[in-house]
């Protein structure tokens, strides 16, 4: 009779037990060790909160508001009252241009005439500054806050209302900031989805359109995937200066998230001297110690040389630029 035979049943089954969990234990460490940053990033898709596009762009910027211990002694500021929107101008008819945390303080550098919007600091912003609503936060060292006079200007992305231009979908297309396929994709339209058009680029290929779903977005589809309807008299919208800048493939560059000053050195002391629209390219030439600041190609300088701050920008292949000054 053979040992194994010998054995009581119940310890036949510990020991096939055993041995399968053995197996799995193996398993599992041969998985982990060959496939982890699957596992590891397949988990964090899990628990981590869902966040678009325009909202990490948001988050992104207001992480550049200066930090509430900078602030001059007896400065007016302000603290958010939960996550706060903070748009161009003063009313959330304008665009959402960053976002203040909850409880997260910004300087106050002026009030809107009907005393309904506070105007923050947002030093690398293209107009250095922001507005966030007099409900949405809580203000200290006010009294003497100067009024600031609405501009005339409406902001870019506001629709001309009632022109009844369109555009109906053929296939699903892709929504992107500037009037090409180099601009970053904002959004998408669906086959037979319509949209609301808003002008039409200098080359005529491309419809500025207002994307559906949102409120004040807007955005640049290729004529190629749409039908249009009654856009004879829309306006002719200029392509961003400076997109004619051509990217290396493989060169390290930055895609500006939203209008961002270039500057003349790596600082908001430095003088602007230039500005990048949303979505236009720069070739980045070096990056500051700290991260912050990239140096970038800008051919309208003498020395063609421009800083824009990393918070405002996406960087590709700039693993490997120089670090300068």
């Amino acid at each position: 009779m053979s040992l194994w035979k010998q054995v009581p049943k119940i310890t036949k089954v510990y020991l096939a037990i055993l041995a399968y969990l053995i197996v799995l234990l193996v398993g599992l460490v041969f998985i982990r060790m060959s496939n982890g940053s699957i596992i590891e990033s397949s988990l964090w898709k899990l628990i981590a909160p869902k966040q678009t596009d325009s909202q990490s762009a948001a988050t992104l910027a207001g992480s550049a508001l200066v930090p509430t211990e900078t602030f001059p002694p007896g400065s007016a500021t302000l603290h958010a009252m939960g996550n706060t929107q903070v748009f161009d101008g003063p009313g959330d008819q304008y665009a959402v241009i960053a976002l203040l945390e909850d409880n997260q303080a910004a300087r106050i550098v002026g009030v809107s005439q009907n005393r309904k919007w506070w105007a923050v600091d947002l030093p690398y912003y293209a107009t250095g500054r922001g507005w966030v609503s007099v409900d949405k936060a809580k203000a200290e060292n006010v009294t003497n806050v100067q009024v600031i006079v609405q501009e005339t200007a409406m902001p870019g992305n506001l629709t001309t209302p009632g022109s009844g231009a369109s555009i109906m979908a053929i296939a699903n297309v892709n929504v992107r900031s500037g009037p090409d396929i180099k601009y970053l994709k904002i959004g998408n339209i669906k086959k037979g989805q319509s949209a609301e058009v808003i002008g039409v680029s200098d080359d005529n290929f491309w419809w500025l359109i207002k994307l559906p779903g949102t409120k004040n977005v807007q955005g640049w589809i290729s004529r190629d995937y749409v039908v249009a309807s009654k856009t004879d008299n829309v306006p002719v919208i200029g392509s961003q200066a400076g997109a004619e800048q051509t990217i290396v493939p493989g060169s390290p560059f930055i895609v500006a998230i939203m209008t961002v000053n270039v500057r003349a050195g790596p600082d908001v002391t430095y003088a602007i001297v230039g500005q990048l629209n949303q979505g236009q390219l720069a070739e980045i030439i070096g990056v500051t110690r700290d991260g912050l600041w990239w140096a970038i190609k800008y051919p309208a300088l003498e020395g063609e040389q421009g800083w824009v701050a990393a918070a405002y920008v996406k960087a590709e292949n700039s693993g490997s630029v120089p670090v300068m000054k």
